[in-house]
């Protein structure tokens, strides 16, 4: 047992530096590896089918970002010179004329003759006879039955 009088059971003893690198190899060699245009669509649109709690939903909204931020600065502007484009072409055509003829008016020679004046009509003479109504044609109010 004289053996074992320095090392103490239980402990091992602590890995090297070359020790760990080579347990951890894999993982360290996927971290800083590159992943291509289309391996990061795939792995964003496999995480965008996960719950949206989950980790991998909520790299994917951040990937999904970086991904259309180029294609939005190109398509947008472009969108925007269109519509002024669109515009200004739509506003600039000449509005159709129409041309108008106006007469001008030739003063003919007027004499100075007074105009005749409008024939006045006298009145009619009133009647030398009145005429009475016979009760027949009078009117008479009519009761109205309720």
């Amino acid at each position: 047992m004289a053996e074992y009088e320095d090392e103490e059971v239980g402990e091992e003893a602590p890995l090297s530096a070359e020790e760990l690198f080579e347990l951890h190899k894999e993982e360290i060699n996927a971290a800083f590896e590159e992943k291509g245009f289309f391996r990061r669509i795939v792995d964003m649109c496999k995480g965008l089918s996960k719950p949206k709690s989950s980790a991998e939903y909520k790299l994917a909204r951040v990937e999904l970002n970086r991904l259309a931020a180029p294609i939005l600065a190109i398509i947008l502007p472009t969108v925007a010179v269109i519509v002024l484009i669109v515009v200004t072409k739509v506003t600039s055509q000449p509005q159709e004329t129409i041309e108008v003829e106006i007469a001008e008016v030739k003063e003919e020679e007027t004499i100075d003759e007074p105009d005749p004046e409008p024939e006045i009509e006298p009145p009619p003479e009133p009647p030398d006879e009145y005429v009475e109504r016979s009760p027949s044609t009078r009117r008479t109010p009519t009761r109205s039955r309720t």
